[in-house]
């Protein structure tokens, strides 16, 4: 059975504060929608989701979160912000709910974010779609790695944490100014590469799976078909890097989602 439930008072939804939602445990939870006004999303910063005080995803502002879940197809309206756990865009059902957030078997889930000081009348509240009580399994992890570059060209990363699967890898232009969103990337895993593409083929084949690129984010998805079972597995690499071709000098971010258990990165 699945119901749609009021969450309780988010705490300290003030100007300079740090808003807390304390979301109760027991039963799966499929999606939280947040209504919000008297604060933009660019104001909501920091966004942390926590499960027994360990953080599985972080969002430097509702930007990025509204900007990944357009990507999907998960177009929030003004007004609202989604935390989906629940993935309609997978294949099927049992890969749909695969990641719903079970918490009976867990002490606290939290959701964070620090209300910026210019927030003028910060109104936040929460909702939350959940089904029948399960134990936590596998979840999607969102990790975010700062790179900056001093030259354009090609940039070598290697701190990615490898963690369990990967199913995507988001490189964000957070230059403006400089327009640091890279025109090709590739991926390679023990010396071998596993994806390459430059941004525009990358974008036409997202387009082709039903997703809507974004237009200062270079996605890397490995799951296009809706299938689990395409992600990178990642867990016994021995070496895991990636290369941005950046055109112009900057910073970016790059944001990886995982699949993986509680215990994991």
């Amino acid at each position: 059975m699945r119901i749609t439930k009021k969450m309780p008072s988010l705490s300290n939804v003030s100007a300079g504060s740090t808003a807390t939602l304390d979301v109760p445990v027991g039963r799966t939870i499929d999606r939280i929608a947040f209504a919000y006004s008297g604060i933009t999303l660019l104001q909501m910063k920091n966004i942390k989701v926590m499960v027994n005080g360990k953080t599985i995803q972080e969002y430097p502002d509702g930007v990025y979160l509204q900007k990944l879940n357009a990507y999907y197809g998960l177009t929030d309206t003004a007004g609202f912000l989604t935390l989906n756990f629940v993935r309609p865009e997978m294949a099927n059902i049992p890969q749909r709910r695969l990641t719903g957030l079970g918490t009976a078997n867990v002490d606290s889930f939290q959701v964070s974010f620090d209300v910026d000081a210019a927030a003028t009348a910060p109104v936040v509240s929460a909702t939350a779609i959940q089904s029948e009580p399960s134990n936590i399994g596998s979840i999607m992890k969102i990790k975010r790695f700062p790179m900056a570059s001093s030259v354009s060209g090609l940039l070598e990363i290697d701190k990615i944490v490898k963690g369990n699967t990967i199913r995507a890898i988001h490189i964000f232009d957070i230059d403006a100014a400089a327009d640091t969103k890279p025109t090709s990337l590739e991926v390679e895993m023990d010396s071998v590469k596993v994806f390459e593409a430059s941004a525009t083929l990358a974008a036409e084949m997202q387009k082709q799976h039903g997703r809507t690129p974004q237009a200062d984010i270079y996605h890397c998805e490995f799951t296009l078909e809706g299938d689990f079972g395409q992600a990178l597995l990642t867990q016994q690499a021995q070496d895991f890097r990636i290369r941005p071709t950046l055109a112009n000098a900057g910073a970016i971010d790059v944001v990886v989602e995982y699949l993986d258990g509680l215990n994991g990165i």
